[in-house]
């Protein structure tokens, strides 16, 4: 056998070991960056700091303040739940619903964060009776290669819906 031969058999040898230790170490590096995105909280994607809806009466669509921060780009599927009070219970129950899906950017604004009823909540709820409610708001964010992150937020405390007077 030649030298070069031999040089060039060692360096097939070399190369199938590398490949072999190589392989489970590409997955456990992998494995720790997953590791560390699902660590990350939801907040450094998205923050709301406040939705303020004021009382309005049956029919209108009133102007909610809606101040959130959208810190890294993604695609959002959103629910906006319409809770009422129940007076029996003192619970909040389901009235009706939104729902919807955006791509989110840091670049996204809202001017002097303010938005509809109508925008925020959708048409389904245009016409909800008289009572006391609140909101429940959650984002389902997605980006690729990350795990799925959820941030939920509330109203800034009761609403009441009232009757237009006759």
């Amino acid at each position: 056998m030649s030298v070069a031969s031999n040089i060039k058999s060692f360096s097939l040898k070399q190369l199938a070991v590398a490949l072999v230790l190589s392989v489970p170490l590409m997955a456990l590096v992998d494995r720790f960056r997953q590791e560390q995105r699902e660590i990350i909280p939801a907040s450094a994607w998205f923050e709301v700091n406040s939705i303020y809806v004021p009382s309005f009466l049956v029919g209108e669509n009133p102007r909610i303040t809606y101040d959130r921060a959208v810190k890294e780009p993604f695609r959002g599927f959103w629910v906006v739940e319409v809770q009422r009070k129940d007076p029996e219970s003192n619970a909040f129950v389901l009235e009706c619903h939104g729902s919807g899906v955006n791509d989110y950017e840091p670049a996204d604004y809202i001017p002097q964060n303010s938005v509809t009823w109508e925008w925020f909540v959708g048409d389904k709820c245009a016409d909800i009776p008289v009572g006391e409610y609140r909101l429940r708001v959650s984002w389902v964010m997605k980006r690729p290669n990350w795990p799925e992150k959820e941030v939920v937020a509330y109203s800034d405390g009761p609403f009441f819906v009232t009757a237009r007077p006759d």
